[in-house]
């Protein structure tokens, strides 16, 4: 008898796995080849001296990941309809609209993403190929899988599920076997860890960096998630838990991937323009292998936002039309596949460039998601909504802390663009 038990008990493994999903595709979906991009700048430009931003983003990203994922649990209602119940179909709306619209500009760079890190491994096996032809063929035929995938699933949740924790592996298992080789000073990295600003160069990173780490989008489909996989309010801890989990593996991916342009590409001063090509300046200093494992990894990272990001966007829009909340619904499939569609025709037209495309959705992100912020908060501090789980005051702390972030930064932001306009033609 005393032998029996251990073997059907479940593993450690088991239990861990069971109680992770929503988390862990919140994180696939917010590192994707835009948030690579923008760490590998700062590490490349600065150094570790912004590793700061990213733990700052990290922890108000998991304090709404946290918020949202707690109002799924409790509440037997999506939360955009929870929105329009309490303060009106028109809010719940326009968080839809915008949310489409980010994700699908978000799209295009995961196509690009998907297709320059093949064009990176094929071009090295066969260098003669037509880079843009190479990056446009990848491009297309993994959003043809994804297609496929999400047409043709039984249980599209549980595929996702399976498919980010796997690709999440994958990025884990590329990125920090890079950072070893790479050599990177401890000193420096407890010294970025200390909040430093030096001015409006700053900003210029500082900004797109909590853009891409701090999703409220992001955070906000994860109570969705949360009850795709089908947890109630006896999986509250579970909830949290994955939460925690999942913005972790998302914050120390990012950490892991500036960390490793800080110390090889910074003493060089060596300029990173796009995520592949931080793979290929690795190659002469780090060899081959390391350019191979980065873009494996960068392909991982896009594939994983490809699908999650069309998940979130045409989930979205079609909860707040009263389509469907389930990724099994027919509206939400239908609006999924037009934020892949639309993202696939735009980066297939602008090939490499979608660059400024990838600048405007984070720009309106920013912009937009102290609305989505705002509204998560107020939810999580709703008793008619919540109950006798409410906001405690460290969560409010930290969320109004995350408010006043994205509020300050999305200001600045639109001040930036209306003096841009204010500038004579020329000048």
């Amino acid at each position: 008898m005393a032998e029996a038990a251990p073997a059907g008990a479940p593993s450690l493994f088991r239990k861990l796995a069971a109680s992770l999903g929503p988390g862990l595709i919140t994180a696939a979906v917010v590192l994707g080849p835009g948030s690579i991009t923008m760490v590998s700048k700062a590490g490349a430009a600065h150094g570790y001296r912004l590793l700061w931003v990213i733990l700052w983003a990290g922890l108000i990203m998991a304090a709404y990941t946290v918020m949202s994922a707690r109002i799924g649990t409790v509440t037997d209602k999506s939360i955009l309809s929870t929105v329009a119940e309490h303060y009106g179909r028109w809010l719940a709306v326009i968080m839809g609209l915008c949310s489409f619209a980010v994700c699908t500009a978000f799209q295009a760079g995961d196509n690009s993403g998907v297709g320059a890190s093949m064009q990176t491994i094929a071009q090295g096996l066969w260098p003669e190929a037509d880079g843009t032809m190479l990056t446009n063929v990848f491009s297309a035929g993994f959003t043809a899988v994804s297609l496929v995938l999400i047409l043709t699933a039984p249980n599209l949740y549980k595929a996702i599920e399976r498919l980010m924790t796997v690709l999440v592996g994958v990025m884990i298992v590329c990125f920090f076997a890079n950072l070893f080789p790479a050599g990177p000073s401890l000193s420096g990295i407890a010294g970025g860890l200390v909040p430093s600003y030096r001015g409006a160069e700053d900003l210029k990173l500082i900004i797109p960096i909590t853009a891409t780490t701090f999703s409220v989008i992001a955070c906000l489909y994860q109570g969705y998630m949360v009850q795709n996989k089908g947890w109630k309010l006896a999986d509250y801890r579970k909830g949290v838990w994955d939460s925690v989990v999942g913005i972790a593996v998302l914050t120390g991916l990012s950490a892991v991937i500036m960390i490793t342009a800080a110390a090889v590409l910074n003493p060089r001063k060596v300029e990173v323009v796009s995520a592949a090509a931080m793979a290929g300046q690795l190659e002469p200093l780090l060899g081959r292998t390391a350019q191979y494992l980065f873009c494996i990894g960068l392909w991982g990272a896009s594939f994983s936002s490809l699908v999650a990001n069309a998940i979130i966007g045409g989930g979205l829009l079609a909860d707040s039309l009263g389509l469907g909340r389930r990724f099994e619904d027919r509206g939400v499939k239908a609006c999924t596949v037009l934020v892949m569609i639309v993202g696939a025709v735009v980066a297939q037209f602008f090939g490499a460039r979608p660059v400024a495309l990838i600048a405007f959705a984070q720009g309106l992100t920013i912009v937009f998601v102290p609305v989505c912020a705002l509204v998560i908060l107020m939810l999580a501090n709703n008793r008619k909504v919540m109950g006798e789980h409410t906001n405690g005051w460290i969560q409010n702390l930290l969320g109004a802390a995350g408010l006043a972030t994205v509020t300050g930064l999305g200001a600045y932001q639109a001040w930036q663009f209306f003096a841009s306009l204010a500038k004579p033609v020329g000048s």
